[in-house]
């Protein structure tokens, strides 16, 4: 969700606080990603059309 002015996203959510980055390590390629993860994905990538994206 986009807008167009700070002002328009105040009035409709109010404040908000940041998310703090969790400290876990992220995978920088698929290789990084374990391959049982990686079926895991497919196969729930399957689930939405192609033009998803």
């Amino acid at each position: 969700m986009t807008f167009d002015n700070w002002q328009e996203h105040l009035q409709q959510f109010g404040t908000t606080e940041s998310i703090p980055e969790m400290d876990y390590p992220r995978a920088r390629s698929a290789r990084q990603v374990p391959s049982h993860v990686r079926r895991i994905i497919a196969r729930e990538q399957q689930k939405f059309p192609a033009d998803a994206a």
